[in-house]
């Protein structure tokens, strides 16, 4: 079994703002550069969360690539002068980026709360939900720190990977993650879960543990469909 720094080393950490772009956008049709445009030119401030940030890479293209889809849609990019960029990131230290408007939260545990910090138009999760303990507690974190109508987006959600079990454990019950949250499934290969804030949260079930994934590792590298990632589980009350 691999803990947590095992998983770490394999987790891909340098990805840019323009990957999550390309890959949201062919696996469910969003554009989440028209997300943050649409709330920059609504408010006064729009933020954008990172959550699980990696080195941070994503920070360094953010605004030429939000620059460049202003003027695709003849807006003006001087808006994104009050977009913010928030990155989080529990293991990996972010790069250095002295834009204004880059701010870092190193360590920070993405399952905890918010708070202390201003809420979020647009929350991205790329590639980290998998490897969390407590998914739905890390949902619930995300959700409470979003603006109404503010939106998260989680890529690669297997819902296999929340369990619920009965007040007898070995009993497996049916869950829907929609009587929780606002959610929307898009499904595919590689899963893209869309969560828009609008009523507060139902209730939450109580988390039990998370387990890894059967997997195999070999020679140093993790083999196998989901490598590394934890299955959460939790009691139905």
């Amino acid at each position: 079994m691999a803990n947590d720094s095992d998983i770490i080393s394999y987790i891909t950490k340098n990805r840019s703002f323009i990957d999550y772009v390309r890959e949201i956008k062919r696996v469910s049709g969003l554009d989440i550069r028209d997300i943050v445009i649409e709330a920059a030119l609504e408010k006064d401030r729009a933020n954008f969360f990172d959550l699980g940030c990696g080195y941070g890479y994503a920070s360094l293209d953010f605004f030429n690539v939000l620059e460049e889809r202003c003027l695709q849609k003849r807006v003006n990019p001087d808006i994104l002068q009050n977009v913010n960029y928030y990155g989080f990131d529990l293991f990996v230290k972010p790069v250095e980026n002295k834009d204004r408007r880059t701010h870092f939260a190193y360590p920070k545990d993405i399952c905890d709360s918010f708070e202390g910090f201003p809420a979020a138009d647009i929350a991205v999760s790329f590639f980290s939900f998998p490897y969390l303990d407590d998914k739905l507690g890390a949902l619930n974190s995300w959700y409470t720190s979003l603006n109404n109508n503010g939106k998260i987006i989680t890529t690669h959600y297997y819902p296999h990977q929340i369990e619920a079990h009965g007040l007898k454990l070995s009993e497996k019950v049916n869950f829907d993650l929609t009587e929780i949250f606002p959610a929307t499934i898009k499904k595919g290969s590689d899963p893209l879960l869309l969560v828009t804030r609008k009523n507060p949260p139902g209730h939450l079930p109580k988390f039990l543990a998370s387990e890894m994934e059967n997997t195999h590792w070999w020679r140093g590298t993790p083999k196998g469909f989901h490598a590394g990632q934890k299955i959460s589980h939790y009691l139905i009350d």
